[in-house]
């Protein structure tokens, strides 16, 4: 009803992985209200990687709006994804200011770069090209794995996410270098002077980035344009932007911590300290509250704390700044986060450094 105008789905697409569970909101005479389908992720932060749950296809009946079927189901999915073990949650909004009502805050940047083929950059590939198929994937998992250090929300993909994310039309994959620095994947278009869109594109070296650019314009030679993804540390706005090149945020991704000792355990400070925070969070009463946390090199331990705090913010300024984008620093400077001990500020900063987000998922 929500999202195929009242026609019948397929017969798939009720065929759940075992990392899909769909829940749904009943009436006391059993009639189906609404429903939301949960998919297990584990997104990158750093080294280190958080068990998330993935919200998607959130729908209420038409004429069961406004009644709060939705407000139920978003309340309810948090605890059931704490109950799974997951820390994060993480969805792609419809409107953000509605899914801020349950502790969820946008995190990183994605930019959709559209680039005219006169104005494209002409490069010299420094690589060779290789074309690889589907089962070949493999050969992809040294660039990804590079771009999920460097950029917060990356899943760590099994072999199923591989196949998962081809889709059911596999798109045509090109390697550069071997062992592969880059890689970029595309479905041509059906005529020419098109926009020429690719699905894909990492790399684990600027070589591989330069190389991947120049395949991109051999491409595009008899197409309109070239439209892909980049987080907010673009080398091409970086090192490339000319007149005529397009920049558009794209699909903001809002995320939420669900379990705070177990989300805060990914972080990392190069000394050590111990400190108290303070978390407000109406809709968890367990993340709500005092924290002491222990910050060291080989990770982070929070237990209940009883103060004074250092510092003091929401569950969704924590989020954000948990995942990088915005920074802490940039969450104390536009008053999302009070500092309310400043000689503590500047060394739990360092537990919560800046880093590009961007999810690897669509979902």
């Amino acid at each position: 009803m929500v999202y195929v105008r009242g026609n019948p789905l397929e017969e798939t697409a009720s065929n759940f992985t075992e990392k899909e569970e769909g829940f749904v909101c009943l009436r006391p005479d059993g009639r189906p209200a609404g429903g939301y389908l949960l998919k297990h992720y584990s997104l990158s932060r750093g080294e280190s990687f958080l068990p998330t749950g993935g919200i998607a296809a959130v729908g209420v009946m038409p004429h069961e709006r406004g009644a709060g079927v939705g407000s139920l189901l978003m309340e309810s999915s948090l605890e059931a994804m704490r109950e799974r073990g997951l820390v994060l949650a993480a969805l792609y909004p419809y409107r953000e200011a509605y899914y801020r009502r349950f502790g969820y805050a946008q995190c990183g940047r994605r930019f959709q770069i559209t680039v005219p083929t006169a104005r494209f950059p002409k490069l010299e590939s420094e690589l060779e090209c290789f074309r690889i198929s589907p089962e070949d994937l493999g050969k992809l998992r040294g660039p990804y794995h590079s771009m999920a250090q460097r950029i917060a929300g990356f899943h760590q993909r099994s072999d199923q996410d591989w196949i998962n994310r081809m889709g059911s039309k596999p798109p045509v994959i090109f390697a550069l270098g071997d062992p592969a620095e880059a890689y970029v994947w595309t479905h041509y278009p059906d005529n020419f002077w098109e926009k020429f869109e690719f699905g894909e594109f990492s790399w684990s070296t600027m070589r591989g980035y330069r190389s991947a650019l120049a395949l991109m314009r051999g491409l595009i030679d008899n197409q309109k344009s070239a439209t892909w993804m980049e987080a907010s540390n673009s080398p091409y706005l970086a090192l490339y932007l000319d007149q005529g090149a397009d920049f558009q945020l794209h699909r903001p991704t809002m995320m939420r911590i669900l379990d705070v000792p177990g989300a805060f355990s990914v972080l990392r400070h190069p000394v050590g300290l111990r400190a108290t925070i303070e978390i407000d969070d109406p809709q968890m009463p367990t993340n709500h509250g005092l924290w002491e946390i222990e910050l060291g090199p080989d990770g982070t331990r929070c237990a209940r704390g009883s103060g004074p705090a250092a510092l003091r913010g929401s569950i969704q300024a924590w989020t954000q700044a948990l995942m990088g984008e915005p920074s802490l620093a940039v969450l104390v400077e536009c008053g999302a986060i009070e500092v309310l001990d400043p000689s503590q500020a500047p060394a739990i900063q360092l537990a919560f450094p800046a880093q590009p987000c961007m999810c690897s998922e669509f979902f």
